[in-house]
């Protein structure tokens, strides 16, 4: 997918995605963009994920804090979202997230919430634990 120009390789293709967004609303439908911070360490360094959030308008962006060639052993990095926030976008956080601390910390630097994903696959209880410590 990659090499024909798909998944996180779209960070770069802020027309293309543009399109895609135009298509999906065409049919009256609500659209977000779930992504990562680019292909590689070298655009997540130059910070490419900001040129599609601020060259886009989606209802909300589900940012995965790492890049495509980042294993999932290695932590997410939520140092990115502060800088996320301030583009005036709605963003949701994903990536490692498990505890309610995570989440309440991730809430105080301003997402909109928070995606779940292997957490979940593991302990489908987690989301009630987590609603009740909140």
């Amino acid at each position: 997918m990659v090499g024909r120009g798909l998944g996180c390789a779209l960070v770069k293709r802020v027309n293309k995605v543009n399109s895609l967004l135009k298509t999906i609303r065409s049919h009256g439908h609500p659209v977000s963009i779930k992504m990562r911070l680019g292909m590689n360490s070298y655009e997540k360094e130059r910070k490419a994920y900001l040129n599609l959030i601020t060259g886009t308008d989606a209802d909300f962006y589900i940012v995965h804090a790492r890049h495509g060639k980042e294993t999932l052993q290695g932590p997410a990095d939520f140092s990115i979202y502060p800088g996320l926030v301030r583009t005036g976008k709605d963003i949701i956080a994903n990536g490692d997230i498990q505890t309610i601390d995570q989440i309440k910390t991730l809430i105080s630097l301003g997402v909109k919430g928070a995606m779940i994903g292997r957490a979940a696959q593991r302990d489908p209880a987690i989301f009630r634990r987590l609603k009740a410590g909140l």
